[in-house]
Order: structure tokens, then C-alpha cells, then sequence
């Protein structure tokens, strides 16, 4: 497996993949409609746009194996003064989950926060019924600090959970 950082030509498989994560991840959230028919072209404008136009506090990294991009993460350095660095998105072909992919691209994330960012904590955002992932991030150390909500592009507002390492030497530490 190699973990990169994105170049715009990936941009179409990591909306693909991004695309696919959201049609399971969301589908008893968002409407079936939105998610079969809107989605994939919706995240294929917004990865076109993020990566030709990256904000200048953001990384996105794919983990590839066999040169093939499985998947990816995005992370926003010093987003919030608060809680810090932001993962933006953190997806993985289904195909290739349970494999240790995602904790490697976050901690690849985390190394790029402890070496880049001012504060040492990070933080992302997760659905209120995604337990897997949920699971996943206390796993590593990750700890349920807020309830929140998001607004769906299609206005639909989701409840999530706030999940912080309020240092990422902590996290650092399951590598």
C-alpha cells in the first residue's frame, strides 16, 4: 500500500469513491433520489473544485494499492480555534475496508497536523447512526465531545457527534 498526496487527475476516483461511501454510509439519512441520482455528479463538481482550488490550509492524501486509489483523506489544518485541525472526509472503498487503510490515511492526517499545525488537536464529524465509524475512532482514541448537527447539500439536517483528539500525539501513538 503507498499513501500519497492527491493531484487533480484524482479527482474523479475519489469522488467516485467518496459518491459510493455516501450512497451506504447515508442511505436511511438522505433520500434515495439525492443519493442515485445527484451525489455522484454533485461530488464529482466539488472534488474538481477542491482539488484544482485547494483551500490553503488543506491536504488530501489516497492510499493506493496495486496503483489503484482506494481511498482518501482530506484534512483542513488549524480549521477551528477550539478543537483544531478538521478531517474533512475521511472515505474508503467498501471493498477495501477493515484493512487498516483508514487508520493509516488518518494517521497520515495526524503526522501532517503534529508536524504542521499550531494546536495539537484535531477533530471530525460523524453521523449519529454511523456506529461502525463511531466505533472506529474510539478505537483510536477518539472521544465523543459534542452533539451537532450538519446540513446535507440538499438541506437535509443530519445529527452527528463531534469526535476530538485533543492531541495527536495520542493518536499518533497507534501507529
Amino acid at each position: 500500500m503507498n499513501i500519497r498526496i492527491a493531484t487533480y487527475k484524482d479527482n474523479g476516483v475519489i469522488a467516485s469513491i467518496h459518491a459510493e461511501s455516501w450512497k451506504i454510509g447515508y442511505e436511511n439519512v438522505l433520500s434515495e433520489d439525492y443519493l442515485n441520482n445527484i451525489v455522484p455528479e454533485e461530488r464529482k463538481i466539488i472534488w474538481d473544485s477542491t482539488l484544482k482550488f485547494p483551500k490553503t490550509n488543506q491536504k488530501t492524501f489516497v492510499a493506493e494499492v496495486d496503483d489503484h486509489i482506494v481511498g482518501f483523506v482530506c484534512v483542513l489544518l488549524d480549521e477551528d480555534p477550539t478543537h483544531g485541525s478538521y478531517i474533512d472526509n475521511l472515505h474508503i472503498e467498501t471493498t477495501h475496508q477493515s484493512k487498516g487503510i483508514g487508520k493509516l490515511l488518518l494517521l497520515t492526517a495526524a503526522q501532517l497536523c503534529d508536524d504542521y499545525s499550531s494546536s495539537s488537536k484535531l477533530f471530525l464529524l460523524v453521523t449519529q447512526h454511523n456506529i461502525r465509524a463511531q466505533e472506529f475512532y474510539k478505537r483510536l482514541g477518539g472521544v465523543n465531545k459534542d452533539i451537532t448537527k450538519w446540513v446535507a447539500p440538499n438541506g437535509t439536517v443530519v445529527p452527528t457527534y463531534k469526535f476530538v483528539w485533543d492531541n495527536v500525539k495520542c493518536l499518533l501513538k497507534y501507529n
